[in-house]
């Protein structure tokens, strides 16, 4: 089976994990993924919804990757807005 993530693959690892997404929208794996490619890609408003949206699916310690990944999206839109993003 080929590997979906990595570099060069974003675009289409994105349209894998939006179908499973749509087929089973309460499992958070599909979201957090989604959010990482949307990091890679430098996407930071779409990996923040995705972030939030494991997190709202599953709210504890348990879900780290969207705990870990939420601050960062944040900080990185926080410095995009105040110009001290590129």
């Amino acid at each position: 089976m080929p590997r979906l993530a990595g570099p060069d693959r974003h675009d289409e690892s994105a349209v894998y994990f939006s179908r499973a997404e749509s087929l089973d929208p309460t499992a958070i794996s599909p979201w957090q993924t989604s959010g990482g490619i949307n990091v890679q890609t430098g996407d930071y408003a779409a990996a923040k919804v995705c972030f939030e949206r494991s997190l709202h699916l599953e709210w504890n310690e348990e879900n780290v990757i969207a705990h870990a990944y939420l601050g960062l999206v944040k900080q990185k839109l926080a410095d995009k807005a105040s110009g001290k993003s590129p």
